[in-house]
């Protein structure tokens, strides 16, 4: 506002004329009157340090702590200009020295900020925190420092500032001191404790920052104080890299001298020489690095493998390309990609570029990068006709060349869509690339119809109708891009056919709809084509629901007038999923439509929380209420977007949508809201008389499903509901269970949900549980939710961990039974005195379970704590034999050690652990059992042995029962020399083998253990590495003829060998 625009007691206040100021206060002008930006008179009279007529204004009745637009108090303006008088003044009369603005500036920071020391010195005791940050969270000292403000920093020292607060970037004060190259600032904080190589968010110090600011005094300052020349930042840029960035070359010669690397590498490699070549800053930097070009790596690669020279090239940095070639750069040196220099500028268009690289006599012009691609190839992409035409004057520049995709230049500059660069490399080429592409697909893909005319016209005699790989033709890719229509024309002019689909099924009409290309639709759709061609195309998707979908209002509109659309609600759907309401409404407008019509798509609106397009929709239906075949309604729909936008959900409500409708499923609408734990919602729904005790089809309730989704603030909105309605104890025992017998306290247990548990047990008040004999503790043992199982046992006590199911387990049951094994649920449960051999009705211990399956740590847990393996299931099998049927060989040897005894237990089949353990091969086992005492001539109800367990099928057990008795009579015949007499009581028939294979055995063994060659017989039969099967059965082979060996050994045989032999 100008000065003569003022009032007049402003124009007063401005030239201090206290008797003017005063006749207006007489005059009753209101002393707290403010201007557009809520500025008082008293604000005004701080700023122009007009004391006395402050005084007149308080004394007046302004108001001290007034606020402008800014929340800036008349103290803050005071401090702004140092006016100490005012300040004083202010201060006496009850300012408040600690008050904020927007960005919580305080008048410290500002008197910081302003060098207002004597502002500052009449307040600071009554600051209680000298370091209060401001919202960006710098300090006081932070602005004195950034200010320069030398006083006041020694000042806010002296009174405890700390020298190393950082803001939110984390940057210290001398981090500010270092941009504004104020070397009396840094010295000073350095002296006060301030560290120097201190680091902020992107681990950037204070050298770093002055580097980058060109800070020269900082620089010499911070290395003269001890700083590390060499430190670098959260990308590994040293502060060289920051000075070869930003051009700052004094800085450069500096950090140069002070012993800074030349060839340092950051994280991607990049050398300080790669910034200086590439920044739009870097000329100075390079001339300067260029002084010390013997200790410098002219040719350095970065990670991609780029040296100086390409970064300068890609840039077009002509005279540091110079200045690299000249100081030795490598013109063809290539990175990871193969491609050189050249390729760069080329790529770039850099035209002076290319003219200074091609003129090196040792140039590579037709190199080929990765791809395959030439420079020429790069040059004609980027459709620059001077940087083609130079690099075409050599005449090493080869147009014939094509990339791995089958392409020549001449591809790429079609597609650059510059006809010059086509014209400059005729002839033309008429060969496809390995897509099937000819020139004409490219030019039609970069809807340049000066290219396109020119190949239409050239004498290649190209298809316009030709396919590609993926049945698409120049039209299509001319219908997808051209903003005029002139490219499709010019192609259906020449021959081009419009009812082409791609291999999956769509027409040019569908790639312009989708592009929203409405010119070039309008061309495709005259009235002629509509009568003789696109009556006859029965499309995959209609056009109208491309464009609804993408949001194409114009093509949309121009598709309706010439009635191109299959299904209004189809299209309307397309619309409204994508939240287009300039689509939408575009259909409405087209027709009348019925209600139903609306059905899906007032739902996906509501679903998406388009509240848009739900108010359009709702314009022209009366009806709310609208379900789909499983009868739910758009308010159900909107409840369920866990993300909801609450404004439709208010929308529905307000035009009285029902919430206690229906689904199939016999859900109202707090179910909805309950399963994505929108509470705003359900509160709502609860004010509107929402049923709190429906139930859905399976008897659950809204309690069951926010119990188990774990939303707590739901489920305390239910709850407090419930007990307002005076409902809440008959709803507490029997009558909240679902079609299981299920509570909310066992689905919020059965998911782990330990918050809902928690509000459960607090607000139910239930010291027994009810429902499913399988109780909270059983499921939530099941599930290993520890926090869950400490939770019941707080509430509930010790007690209940001795419930049983109606199948008598217990949670320890239901532990060694879940999914994953839980130590800490384990020791929870020892620890409350759980009954470790309890059984079950199959007569099934917690420790059979577990080894069942597979929990090695819980098995040897229950039987370090007491766990019984010698009892015996209904079918008679105990732990170890659960142990050797899982193959758990450690837990096995565990139960072998504890119980000795069990090693010839057996089961209702007969069978021994023996006879399992060998079965599956646990060779450990075996051998442990063996050693054990356990006999290997037990036989099963199948009589079979231990030895024959190991057999694969009945068969070749018999075959192996065979075998392994002749053995024995052989070796016995060939080892002990017996003589006829002995030898035929050793000669058994096939049937007495079958019927008393045991007891011969026994005599075998005895008769064998009586000679002193046992040692060689037992090497022969040593196990060797076979299967473990195999192993195993040897062992026992073994041990068959070692059974009962101290009570055959005949006296008589007791010679020494040489006396046998």
């Amino acid at each position: 506002m100008h000065y003569s625009d003022q009032p007049k007691m402003a124009q007063a206040i401005l030239k201090g004329e206290i008797h003017t100021v005063k006749h207006c206060i007489s005059n009753g002008e209101d002393v707290n009157a403010a201007d557009f930006e809520r500025r008082t008179y008293l604000h005004l009279a701080a700023f122009v340090n007009a004391a006395e007529i402050a005084k007149i204004l308080i004394a007046a009745g302004a108001r001290i702590q007034c606020r402008d637009n800014e929340w800036l108090t008349p103290l803050h303006r005071a401090c702004r200009n140092n006016a100490d008088a005012i300040v004083a003044l202010l201060i006496e009369k009850g300012a408040d020295v600690n008050c904020r603005d927007r960005n919580f500036v305080t008048p410290l920071h500002v008197c910081a900020a302003n060098n207002a020391l004597e502002c500052a010195r009449l307040f600071i005791s009554k600051v209680p925190n000298i370091d209060v940050t401001d919202r960006s969270g710098a300090t006081a000292l932070h602005h004195a420092a950034f200010n320069g403000n030398c006083d006041v920093i020694q000042f806010l020292l002296k009174h405890g500032a700390s020298p190393n607060a950082y803001d939110k970037l984390e940057r210290r004060p001398i981090h500010y001191a270092a941009t504004v190259d104020n070397t009396d600032a840094i010295r000073l904080l350095v002296n006060s404790g301030g560290l120097i190589d201190v680091r902020d968010k992107d681990m950037l110090t204070p050298l770093h920052i002055a580097s980058a600011k060109g800070s020269l005094n900082a620089i010499q300052t911070l290395v003269e104080l001890g700083a590390n020349i060499n430190t670098v930042d959260a990308s590994g840029n040293t502060p060289l890299h920051w000075a070869c960035l930003h051009g700052q070359d004094d800085v450069i010669d500096e950090l140069i001298t002070s012993g800074a690397s030349l060839n340092a590498v950051n994280h991607m490699g990049v050398t300080p020489l790669h910034y200086a070549a590439a920044s739009i800053l870097g000329t100075p930097a390079l001339e300067v690095l260029m002084r010390h070009k013997d200790n410098l790596l002219i040719n350095a690669c970065d990670k991609a493998g780029r040296t100086p020279l390409h970064l300068a090239a890609k840039f077009g940095r002509l005279n540091r390309v110079l200045d690299l070639i000249r100081y030795g750069a490598d013109v063809n040196a290539t990175d990871k990609q193969l491609l050189t220099a050249l390729h760069y500028a080329a790529r770039g268009g850099h035209s002076p570029v290319i003219e200074t690289l091609i003129a090196q006599s040792n140039i590579k012009i037709n190199i080929l990068d990765i791809s395959g691609m030439t420079p020429l190839h790069h040059v004609a992409f980027s459709g620059v006709s001077d940087a083609c035409q130079r690099l075409l004057k050599s005449s090493k520049a080869a147009l014939s060349i094509n990339d791995v995709s089958g392409r020549s230049p001449h591809f790429f500059a079609a597609l650059s869509g510059n006809r010059e660069c086509l014209q400059l490399m005729e002839p033309l080429p008429s060969h496809l690339d390995s897509l099937n592409r000819s020139l004409l697909h490219y030019a039609a893909a970069s809807a340049s119809y000066e290219s396109l005319r020119y190949l239409l016209q050239t004498d290649l005699n190209l298809n316009v109708n030709h396919r590609d790989i993926f049945g698409r033709t120049p039209l299509l890719y001319a219908a997808a891009s051209d903003d005029d229509g002139r490219c499709v024309e010019a192609l259906i002019s020449a021959g081009a056919r419009i009812d082409i689909p791609d291999n999956d099924g769509y027409y040019c009409v569908n790639y312009a709809a989708a592009a929203g290309k409405s010119c070039t639709l309008e061309v495709l759709y005259t009235d002629d084509f509509i009568a003789n061609i696109w009556s006859k195309v029965k499309f995959k998707l209609c056009p109208s629901y491309c464009a609804a979908f993408f949001g194409r209002s114009e093509c949309l509109e121009f598709l309706l007038s010439k009635g191109v659309i299959e299904s209004i609600a189809k299209c309307m759907e397309y619309a409204t999923v994508t939240n287009h309401m300039d689509c939408l409404q575009k259909i409405i407008n087209h027709d009348s439509i019925s209600q139903a019509i609306f059905c899906n798509a007032i739902h996906l609106a509501a679903l998406k929380s388009h509240i848009d397009c739900l108010c359009c929709i709702f314009t022209h239906i009366e009806e709310v209420d609208i379900v789909d075949e499983k009868m739910r309604t758009p308010l159900m729909f909107a409840a369920l977007n866990c993300q909801a936008n609450y404004d439709c959900i208010e929308m529905l409500l307000k035009k009285n949508s029902n919430v206690n409708a229906i689904d199939k499923f016999g859900r109202n609408v707090l179910f909805y809201a309950c399963f994505s734990g929108h509470e705003n919602s359900v509160r709502a729904f609860l004010a509107r008389g929402a049923n709190l005790l429906q139930r859905d089809v399976n008897n659950k309730t809204v309690f069951h499903l926010a119990a188990a989704m774990g939303h707590s603030d739901v489920l305390c909105s239910l709850i407090s509901a419930l007990s307002a309605i005076k409902l809440f104890e008959s709803i507490s025992h029997e009558s909240l269970v679902d079609r299981d017998l299920f509570t909310p306290l066992h689905w919020a247990c059965l998911k782990s949900q330990h918050n809902t548990v928690t509000i459960l047990l607090e607000n139910l008040k239930m010291k027994t549980f009810y429902g499913n004999s399988v109780s909270p503790l059983h499921i939530s043992a099941l599930v290993g939710s520890e926090k869950c199982m400490e939770l019941l046992l707080s509430h509930y006590g010790q007690g209940i961990v001795h419930l049983v199911d109606s199948k008598g387990r217990t949670a320890l049951h239901y532990l060694c039974m879940s999914k994953k094994e839980t130590k800490e649920c384990l020791s929870l449960l020892l620890h409350n005195r759980v009954e470790v051999n309890a059984c079950d009705e199959n007569k099934r211990t917690a420790l059979m379970y577990c080894i069942q399956r597979g929990f090695t740590d819980t098995a040897l847990t229950l039987l370090s704590n007491g766990g019984d393996p010698s009892i015996e299931d209904r079918k008679g099998n105990n732990s170890l034999h659960y142990a050797c049927l899982m193959k758990m060989e450690e837990i096995g040897l565990r139960i072998v050690e504890k119980c000795p005894s069990l090693v010839n237990s057996t089961n209702c089949d007969l069978k021994t652990p023996l006879h399992i353990a060998a079965s599956n091969g646990l060779y450990n086992l075996t051998q442990k059992l063996l050693l054990g005492g356990a006999s290997v001539t037990a036989s099963d109800i199948e009589n079979q042995t231990p030895s024959l367990c190991c057999a694969k099928n009945s068969d070749v057990a018999e075959c192996l029962m065979l075998i392994e008795s002749i053995m024995i009579f052989e070796e016995l015949n060939k080892k002990a020399s017996l003589d006829a007499e002995e030898a035929s009581a050793f000669s058994p028939s096939i049937s007495q083998l079958r019927e008393s294979r045991g007891s011969f055995l026994k005599r075998a063994s005895a008769q064998l253990f009586a000679s002193s060659s046992f040692e060689s017989c037992r090497t022969s039969f040593s196990p060797k590495n076979d299967q473990v099967s195999n192993e195993c059965s040897s062992i026992i082979g073994v041990s068959t003829l070692n059974s009962n060996n101290s009570k055959s050994v005949d006296k008589e045989n007791n010679s020494s060998d040489s006396d046998f032999y």
